[in-house]
């Protein structure tokens, strides 16, 4: 047997998931630390054709707070699609096997996500997470 899905039951739906995520988002920031990763800039030490200068540190990307913008991202877009204002366009676009409210969302907090994770594996250089988040989004 089936259950049928139905726009109130998608609402609700929507809403709870948005609620779980920012729950989670809540809880991570709740249980991280001051650990961050640094976003570096290579500059030339002379004319072209010469060596570079080492890496300067331009800022620093605290992990927790990333990770609670990502989930972030996420509740609010299931408030947005579930909110009076939009919730009727996104049926409709359902309806017609399309979800470009996914695909908003995902492009932004996937980006978020990547460069987190090229972060987490070494990447520093700033024209490089710039690139990745550019690329993915």
């Amino acid at each position: 047997m089936r259950k049928t899905i139905t726009a109130q039951n998608l609402r609700k739906t929507n809403i709870l998931a948005g609620f779980l995520h920012l729950g989670q988002m809540i809880a991570v920031l709740a249980i991280s630390n001051d650990f961050s990763l640094p976003i570096t800039a290579t500059y030339m030490s002379g004319p072209p054709g010469s060596s570079f200068a080492s890496p300067v540190v331009l800022f620093k990307t605290p992990i927790g707070l990333t990770v609670a913008i990502f989930l972030g991202l996420s509740a609010l877009a299931h408030f947005i699609v579930a909110s009076p204002k939009f919730f009727p366009r996104y049926s409709a676009g359902l309806l017609e096997k399309r979800n470009y409210f996914r695909w908003v969302e995902y492009a932004i907090s996937s980006s978020v996500m990547i460069v987190l994770i090229a972060q987490i594996t070494g990447v520093t250089e700033i024209a490089a997470i710039i690139s990745l988040f550019g690329v993915n989004a």
